[in-house]
Parts: C-alpha cells; sequence; structure tokens
C-alpha cells in the first residue's frame, strides 16, 4: 500500500473507463483544474450524499472551469445505474483493478473496515497536472465537503469565493 498524495506532487496519469464505458485519459485533461473525488461505494448512503453535493454545484465548478470526476471501485454499469438515479451530470469512472486507487494511494489495508474499498478521497489537480490540494474526507465532514472543495479552488485559482 503506498502513501497517499500530498500538494505539490504530480498527478499519476490513468485510463479508466466511464459510466458509458468510454475511456478517460488524465493527461487529456490537461489545460483545466480537475477535482478527483474518490469513493467507497455507488448508491451507499454516505457516497450518495457526497455526490448530492458536488451535483448541488456542478454548474459553479464549470463556471470555474473545473471538471469533475468521481472515482470508485464499482464497474461502469453500477456507476451508470447510480449516475442515472441520482441525475449526476458528470462522470463516474471505474477502477475496478485497483490501480489507479494505489497509485494514489487510497487503497485501505487488508485490516481495516471497508478494506474492499477506496478511502474517501478528495484531489484537486492543476491545468499542468499538479496535486494542489488533498482532502481525507471523514463522515462528518461529507454535508459541506463540495462546498469546501469548491471555496478551495476558487482560492488556489486566485479567485473571489462567491
Amino acid at each position: 500500500m503506498s502513501a497517499m498524495l500530498f500538494p505539490d506532487t504530480p498527478a499519476p496519469e490513468f485510463v479508466l473507463p466511464d459510466h458509458a464505458n468510454t475511456p478517460v485519459r488524465l493527461s487529456e485533461r490537461r489545460g483545466v483544474w480537475v477535482v478527483l473525488w474518490w469513493y467507497a461505494k455507488a448508491a451507499t448512503g454516505g457516497c450518495t450524499l457526497e455526490g448530492q453535493g458536488f451535483r448541488a454545484r456542478t454548474q459553479e465548478f464549470q463556471r470555474q472551469r473545473v471538471m469533475l470526476l468521481g472515482v470508485s471501485y464499482d464497474s461502469p454499469e453500477e456507476n451508470r445505474a447510480w449516475r442515472e438515479a441520482m441525475g449526476f451530470d458528470f462522470r463516474l469512472l471505474s477502477d475496478v483493478d485497483g490501480k489507479a486507487a494505489a497509485a494514489y494511494g487510497v487503497v485501505r489495508a487488508e485490516h481495516e473496515q471497508f478494506a474492499d474499498y477506496p478511502r474517501r478521497a478528495t484531489f484537486v489537480i492543476d491545468p499542468v497536472g499538479m496535486i494542489r490540494l488533498t482532502y481525507v474526507v471523514a463522515s462528518c465532514q461529507i454535508p459541506s465537503h463540495a462546498d469546501r472543495v469548491l471555496e478551495d479552488v476558487q482560492l488556489a485559482r486566485g479567485d473571489t469565493p462567491a
């Protein structure tokens, strides 16, 4: 298990299928800010609440030219069903073999509770591919997580938060 990545670290490259089974390559997102949101499991309570927070702010992220990408170990089919049920208008990526999770350091140890799921974490990646912000999200932070990420991205970009 590798250590979680922190700011001023190059974001590891990945190619992962999205909910429509279309490959997404991180390096093709250069030039825009990316919020890479790792969630444990599609359609579970905490992940749904966190996803709803991002959904509620999707237009604000888009106005800031920030791309939101959700990632889990779920299959594209599971992510598609959850995305449709929740009305998410951002892409959900499938890391079924956990290789991207390992590169970002979000794999849980075998002895940990929920070891079969990635850690709840978010990375903000700048337009040149550097991690600028890292969040490890505790359950009590879920309701306000998207608000905090949006505000912090605005500050990192040098914008004044709304």
